[in-house]
């Protein structure tokens, strides 16, 4: 579950690499599940690279895997290790990156967010 305040890491290849939740965007709730658009702040980048992105910038992303249990209609569970988003376009709905790192779940096909889970390299 993830709630305003949440340092959350970034799995795709736009030089970001930590993320601030401070807002959770279409859920009345104040927790978010896999598939939820959020309203992140920059917090790390990396250095090397030449990033368009700059710390304290304001961005939209999904949330792509949490940390805690999710329970799927079929009786199976899954749990990953760390919470993880993408950076997207906030009018678009498409990806800043060229590559997603590690797996995305099955979920996100039901939310429509079919380009996601194409430029993913591992479905679950």
């Amino acid at each position: 579950m993830i709630q305003t305040g949440a340092v959350l890491n970034v799995a795709d290849n736009s030089g970001v690499y930590t993320v601030l939740c401070i807002q959770i965007l279409k859920r009345k709730k104040t927790m978010s599940q896999i598939g939820d658009e959020l309203v992140v702040s920059v917090r790390s980048i990396m250095i090397n690279k030449r990033v368009r992105l700059h710390c304290g910038e304001v961005l939209h992303a999904l949330l792509i895997r949490k940390k805690g249990w999710l329970l799927r209609n079929d009786g199976t569970h899954l749990k990953f290790r760390t919470n993880a988003v993408v950076l997207i376009q906030s009018k678009t709905k498409t990806l800043l990156a060229a590559r997603i790192k590690g797996p995305v779940t099955r979920e996100l096909r039901k939310k429509k967010f079919l380009r996601i889970i194409c430029m993913a390299s591992t479905i679950i």
